[in-house]
């Protein structure tokens, strides 16, 4: 994925972002469970078989977007103060993450699949075992009340993008497993 450029840390960041399809398996249904009276703003991006539902039972501090071009997307993580991806079944590798790390934006998730392995608990965001409402509220509690930690794991989230997912670095990295296959 093409580097969209550092945040600018000069700008302030609020509240919650998700982005993806709107549909039982994703989940939105425990992240509304989670920040429910709550008063964190939760943004929504995306659409889905679900949208209808999940909109009715959804509190005041909640917005659905609908869906957004890339560029929109990517704005929308700037201003986040992190990424919630709240699935319940497994989920391979999500770009929704790579795009949240290259804006800094830490990634709050369910410990499952690619997810777990994408997301250093600690480090670059936070992880809650899935469906579980009460678990991923305090996750979100934990980074939301202490923003030095929110900003440490934006940090280290653009770190590990520099790192691992941007194009130069990741074609130097394919480069060399083929290098190795080829030596083989």
């Amino acid at each position: 994925m093409a580097d969209p450029g550092a945040p600018d840390p000069a700008m302030p960041r609020a509240g919650l972002l998700y982005v993806g399809r709107l549909s039982r398996e994703k989940g939105v249904g425990v992240l509304l469970d989670a920040v429910a009276g709550s008063g964190v703003p939760l943004r929504i991006v995306g659409e889905g078989p679900e949208r209808a539902a999940l909109a009715a039972r959804a509190t005041g501090n909640v917005t659905f977007l609908g869906a957004r071009s890339r560029a929109e997307v990517l704005g929308e993580m700037a201003n986040a103060r992190a990424l919630v991806v709240p699935s319940l079944w497994y989920e391979g590798f999500p770009m929704v993450v790579v795009e949240a790390f290259a804006r800094g934006t830490p990634v709050i998730a369910s410990e499952i699949g690619g997810l777990a392995e994408a997301v250093s608990a600690g480090k670059t965001g936070a992880l809650a075992p899935p469906g579980d409402a009460v678990a991923l509220r305090n996750r979100i509690s934990d980074l939301l009340g202490t923003p030095d930690c929110a900003t440490a794991w934006g940090q280290a989230a653009r770190a590990a993008y520099l790192a691992r997912y941007a194009p130069d670095e990741n074609l130097r990295l394919l480069e060399a497993v083929y290098a190795r296959a080829a030596a083989g």
